[in-house]
């Protein structure tokens, strides 16, 4: 399914938002802005008919080396592989028991030779197959009374950077982000944040940090604040090589989304308690200034925050800002929010519970040039 999103509508868009890069392209007239967003131009998904393109709880996709799409299916623990046009290829179903195999699948990630990483984060497994779907490797946590990663990415030689909660009991807790490979216990530790644990879970607002890792290895961890925009981009070694300071004015979340996550708290403290006593939750008033972070083929880091889950500050690979990008997706069927995944070998979007049916978007960086007002 073909998608084109007129130069009209993005204008209006831009316009809704207030939105203006601050920056004119090489080669334009001071009279002119460039303005760049990411939109689909083409798709994967049907409602009904052929179950080769018919999805039931897309949790992720991504673009492989060979341009080939990868759709992470976890009603059914399967990944359905796509051509870049949308043609189905194949699937994989690991569904079992025993080695290489997961009762479900929340994590899908390739390193650059193709070598595809399934996960099971919450079941503690983690495996990589080669391209006929062969077991290579698997790495079973059981350490730290069977902790394992809560977000992984992959790196190089088959080892993969993870986001690991920490309990120092009884008295501490947090969380830290560390390279593993081969093993579920850590070859480098890039950041460790500890506090006082208490048993509402006040100190994971304390410790909570956003990362991601790039093709290269390279590590980048921001301190999730509410205030400030800053982030570390690490070797792969552990060495810091530069950090990200930049403007940001904090955005207050609504009274109904702050009431909601209380609410949330609250339940599931009486669901493993029995009743509401002892809660003392003290919900965050601002969003994040840094919510995610992704990096693509070029190097870029690309940063969302804020509140606005459409914009993306765009970052070269020393570190300077580049400009801002808007995500402009199709608005026929009513979804809570995009789960995009920029990557080194290209950008799919899927929609997060969708109201009719799941959707994979395979998107597109563009720009308008746009003349400024006089």
């Amino acid at each position: 399914m073909k998608y084109v999103i007129s130069a009209f509508v993005i204008l209006v868009l831009f316009s809704c938002c207030g939105y203006d890069s601050g920056n004119t392209a090489p080669g334009e007239s001071a009279g002119a802005d460039t303005l760049h967003y990411l939109v689909p131009y083409d798709s994967i998904g049907i409602d009904a008919g052929d179950s080769r393109y018919v999805f039931g709880d897309v949790l992720e996709c991504r673009v492989f080396p060979d341009g080939s799409i990868g759709v992470l299916d976890w009603s059914i623990t399967t990944v359905k592989f796509y051509t870049p046009e949308g043609e189905y290829i194949r699937k994989f179903n690991p569904e079992g028991t025993r080695s290489g195999q997961f009762r479900g699948l929340n994590r899908l990630d390739c390193d650059d030779s193709g070598i595809i990483m399934l996960a099971d984060l919450f079941g503690g497994k983690l495996a990589w197959f080669n391209s006929e779907f062969s077991l290579i490797e698997e790495v079973v946590f059981t350490s730290q009374e069977g902790i394992s990663p809560r977000c992984v990415y992959s790196v190089p030689d088959m080892g993969f950077v993870g986001f690991l909660p920490v309990f120092r009991e009884p008295d501490s807790a947090g969380c830290e982000i560390a390279l593993f490979r081969g093993s579920d216990e850590p070859e480098i530790i890039y950041r460790r944040k500890i506090a006082l644990f208490d048993p509402c879970g006040n100190y994971q607002k304390a410790t909570i940090m956003v990362f991601t890792a790039d093709q290269n290895g390279r590590v980048y961890i921001s301190d999730r604040s509410e205030e400030t925009f800053s982030i570390a981009c690490y070797s792969p070694e552990g060495d810091t090589l530069y950090c990200i300071d930049h403007d940001y004015e904090p955005v207050r979340r609504s009274q109904e989304d702050i009431d909601s996550s209380l609410e949330l708290a609250s339940q599931n403290w009486i669901d493993r308690t029995g009743n509401d006593e002892g809660f003392n939750l003290e919900p965050t008033e601002y969003h994040p200034a840094v919510h995610t972070m992704m990096v693509d083929g070029t190097g870029r880091l690309w940063v969302k925050g804020g509140g606005v889950d459409t914009l993306y500050h765009i970052f070269s690979d020393t570190g300077e800002f580049m400009y801002d990008c808007m995500l402009v997706m199709p608005d026929w069927q009513e979804t809570s929010g995009w789960a995009v995944n920029i990557g080194p070998y290209g950008v799919v979007a899927n929609t997060s519970n969708p109201e009719r049916y799941p959707v994979v978007y395979m998107l597109e960086e563009v720009t308008e040039v746009v003349p400024l007002s006089e």
